[in-house]
């Protein structure tokens, strides 16, 4: 019934549902850990290895 509602309003839910996420927490924590990988890397690159 969700997806014939979806579909009518116009939105594209042929494949997939368009539901809102119940809980982001994993979504967040896996955000927050490229975020420091990010880091790290730009770090490591900038520093060409070197220890400070």
């Amino acid at each position: 019934m969700q997806r014939g509602r979806q579909l009518q309003a116009g939105i594209a839910a042929e494949d997939d549902l368009q539901l809102p996420l119940r809980d982001t927490t994993v979504i967040d924590e896996n955000i927050a850990s490229e975020d420091q990988q990010r880091r790290r890397g730009r770090t490591l690159r900038r520093s060409r290895g070197q220890r400070e």
